[in-house]
């Protein structure tokens, strides 16, 4: 008895085409997700200061903030800040760009905190 031999569309393309869009996700995540969560960090940060800033000039509170940002290496620069402080009210507005380098790409991604909050002094 003579064995056949069937085509069973078993072509190894399908396999690296996957493969390589799997990469390619996990290089973009490698480089992007702990830049978020920095990022993250920071808005969070921000935030905590302008809920304190009863207590705290507006310099004091730029001085924090950019040494929270060298803290997890964000290029926030102290012409990107701005830190407005009335009688009732507290603006913290920043903005920077963390360049993201992919294999053939220099994605430059611009991130933007902006809290005002009311300022309470108990």
């Amino acid at each position: 008895m003579r064995k056949t031999i069937a085509q069973r569309g078993d072509g190894k393309a399908g396999c690296v085409f996957w493969v390589t869009i799997l990469l390619t996700f996990i290089l973009i995540g490698w480089q992007v997700v702990p830049v978020k969560i920095s990022s993250s960090d920071l808005e969070e940060f921000i935030t905590r200061q302008a809920e304190m800033a009863g207590y705290a000039s507006a310099e004091q509170i730029r001085d924090s903030v950019l040494a929270r940002a060298r803290d997890l290496k964000l290029p926030l620069k102290p012409t990107d800040l701005r830190v407005e402080k009335s009688n009732n009210r507290i603006l913290i507005h920043c903005y920077y760009e963390v360049p993201i380098s992919l294999l053939v790409y220099t994605y430059n991604w611009r991130i933007e905190h902006k809290i005002d909050r009311p300022v309470f002094i108990a």
